[in-house]
């Protein structure tokens, strides 16, 4: 058998070929390294976690896609009054007369002329798209409403009523106080005498509140069948003066006590007008720590009045008002008149001006000392004021605190309350 050779140096070469080939395979990462095997245990790995941190990506915008939802819900919740689509009667009133205010705006010429009134029907207000119909701001309830709007000295007063059934309905104040179940003869309570309603007595629920406002005032008496008189149930912060003009029959700055351009006139317009609130001005640093009592909405409930603030001698025996009424100042804020003070006590021998037994038995006798609005008929300079409960007289120069008197009118409404100082009427 004959051998080929060159076969030998052919078998070389190839082997030494491969091993030259395997060395350049040795030079790739992992080949020597790691096992096949350990290559697809870090594929699997590596498709795992990318599962895993799409899985969480999904998570993620499903639980913000959650938070998105639950937002839009409560705004939605919000906006339409909290109380699943529910709105209170005070609210849906309070849209009443917004909705009013737009329609006559664009509708001047339907306006009361002046000391008259109208009124808009709630249903003419949706139908005109100035507000909703009543059955989506109350649901499960038939409801009807209007808005009056009077023209008081060319100023537009609106009063919202709404009528619910046996569920709710608007109420007038004077209606609420002068109800014929209120009405006493004896003990205290509500008095009928001199065709006025007066609260007789130490211990009467007279109290009221105006929404939004903490300050305490007491009902004196209704007079003109629906006028309510409130006077404040604390005395002011600052003591102020009653008078200190030059008093020519004195011959001094006693003071004069004729209401009418009196320095305590004054007093109660800037404390009415409550500017001193936030105010460096100096005609107001007087008031700097009183309270504002009123605000915009406020005052529209309040009337305009002729007070009493004629002088009285100290011996008079009248609570019909005969003398103080003999003289009368426009105003929508004055100082408590002597015989409102003497009809507020049952006690019978509170029989004239100064008998001290007016403190007996009597609301407005439990009180720091204050102003009253009139003065000593038979001396220019002298005021009167409630000095221990009982009435007194001062130099109209002196200094005491003030309890403010105001009017309402008929349009204000009692939104809740008994008229206990726990539970005061609570006038929106």
């Amino acid at each position: 058998m004959s051998i080929d050779p060159n076969s030998n140096h052919i078998d070389k070469d190839k082997i030494t070929q491969k091993e030259e080939e395997k060395e350049e395979l040795t030079d790739v990462p992992g080949y020597d390294d790691e096992p096949i095997e350990n290559i697809q245990n870090d594929k699997k790995v590596v498709s795992i976690t990318s599962k895993m941190e799409f899985r969480s990506k999904m998570i993620k915008l499903f639980i913000g896609a959650i938070v998105l939802v639950g937002i839009i819900i409560l705004i939605g919740y919000l906006v339409s009054g909290g109380s699943d689509g529910n709105f209170s009667y005070s609210d849906v009133e309070d849209e009443m007369v917004e909705a009013a205010k737009l329609y006559f705006k664009d509708n001047k010429s339907k306006l009361p002329s002046k000391n008259n009134s109208v009124y808009i029907t709630a249903d003419t207000l949706s139908n005109n798209k100035y507000m909703k119909s009543l059955d989506e701001y109350i649901k499960d309830e038939t409801c009807s409403g209007k808005v009056v709007v009077e023209n008081i000295s060319n100023s537009y007063n609106y009063t919202a009523y709404l009528d619910c059934g046996e569920n709710y309905k608007t109420r007038e104040l004077y209606k609420e106080i002068v109800n014929k179940d209120n009405i006493v003869t004896t003990g205290y309570g509500l008095y009928k005498m001199n065709n006025e309603y007066v609260y007789r007595g130490k211990y009467v629920d007279n109290y009221v509140k105006f929404k939004g406002k903490d300050t305490l005032w007491r009902i004196i008496k209704v007079v003109n069948n629906s006028e309510i008189v409130l006077i404040k149930d604390e005395v002011t912060n600052n003591s102020y003066s009653w008078d200190s003009r030059y008093n020519s029959s004195m011959e001094n700055e006693t003071g004069i006590n004729v209401y009418k351009n009196s320095t305590i006139s004054t007093h109660i317009e800037k404390l009415y007008d409550g500017g001193f609130e936030d105010s460096e001005s100096e005609e107001y640093m007087e008031y700097s720590n009183e309270e504002v009592y009123f605000n915009k909405k406020i005052k529209s409930k309040l009337k305009k009045f002729s007070a009493c603030v004629g002088t009285r001698a100290e011996d008079d025996t009248t609570k019909d008002g005969s003398s103080e009424c003999k003289t009368r100042y426009e105003t929508k804020m004055s100082l408590l008149s002597v015989y409102d003070y003497l009809n507020a006590s049952i006690d019978p021998g509170c029989t004239k001006t100064t008998s001290p037994e007016c403190q007996n038995y009597n609301y407005l006798s439990e009180s720091e000392t204050f102003w009253l609005a009139n003065g000593v008929a038979t001396d220019s300079s002298k005021v009167y004021y409630l000095s221990s409960g009982h009435v007194d007289n001062d130099n109209a120069y002196s200094n005491n605190a003030l309890r403010p008197v105001i009017h309402l009118n008929d349009s204000a409404m009692i939104e809740k309350g008994k008229g206990t100082k726990n539970k005061p009427y609570i006038v929106r």
